[in-house]
């Protein structure tokens, strides 16, 4: 996956929200490497 870091936020969130639909979808792990403490936290919870 690409760096969502670099995404304007409106087209991050909507990265995130079709993340959230395909894991709801098929519910496989889903691994995602960042290096942004608040996205790590904002993620780690919201999925």
């Amino acid at each position: 996956m690409n760096q969502c870091t670099k995404l304007d936020v409106d087209t991050r969130y909507e990265m995130y929200a079709l993340l959230q639909e395909l894991w709801q979808e098929f519910r496989q792990t889903i691994i995602l490497v960042t290096h942004d403490l608040h996205e790590a936290i904002l993620l780690g919870t919201w999925i």
